[in-house]
């Protein structure tokens, strides 16, 4: 397939007011916006002939470079996953191009680790919810079933009991269908909350 590029001189190359970027100006006329590190990278200077592909590649070396540093900025605050990355990168407006080379970056620079997200997510909420709650939420972050199967390995196994303890404290009165809606939002087998309700509150 053959594409009629247009052609055009870089006339100007000015720094932008309030941000630290240039203002590529193409035949006298603004053209784009980039980075200081994009603009050198990519050559950019006065007199430059550049055509269409040229700014467009141009562009998108722009784009995938502020994706990066808005994921790392993102990223830095909190332990996240691949896609948690992702989410975000698309929802603040860039291209799903940009977003998913900068969440590789991000990866491979530590900054999106889907595996030390389940642990630390096990390790906080294990106390409190079940396994099957556990492994639902670590699904919606992206999380793969191998690192889930992995990471539950470390739940703590009498977190059901301590659920149903910490509920026993906070209500004087005990209305057996709440205990057990209370225990199965929190991701606990019907079963299992069967016997430790039974125990806790005589039930034959």
């Amino acid at each position: 397939m053959l594409y009629n590029w247009r052609m055009g001189k870089i006339t100007s190359v000015k720094p932008c007011a309030k941000s630290d970027r240039l203002n590529i100006f193409v035949d006298g006329e603004f053209s784009f916006a980039v980075s200081y590190e994009v603009a050198f990278k990519c050559g950019i200077r006065e007199n430059v002939v550049v055509s269409d592909e040229d700014i467009a590649v141009i562009k998108d070396e722009d784009e995938c470079k502020r994706a990066f540093e808005a994921g790392i900025n993102y990223a830095v605050k909190k332990t996240i996953t691949k896609k948690q990355l992702f989410d975000y990168l698309i929802r603040k407006g860039f291209e799903s191009t940009a977003a998913e080379k900068a969440v590789k970056k991000a990866a491979e620079y530590g900054y999106a680790d889907d595996k030390k997200y389940a642990f630390a997510f096990v390790a906080t909420y294990g106390e409190q919810r079940g396994k099957r709650r556990l492994e639902n939420e670590l699904k919606a972050a992206g999380v793969s079933d191998d690192i889930i199967a992995e990471a539950l390995q470390t739940a703590n196994e009498s977190a059901l009991k301590n659920a149903a303890d910490k509920y026993l404290r906070t209500h004087a009165k005990i209305d057996k269908n709440k205990f057990y809606n209370y225990l199965l939002y929190r991701g606990f087998d019907y079963d299992e909350i069967k016997n430790v309700v039974g125990a806790m509150t005589d039930e034959d």
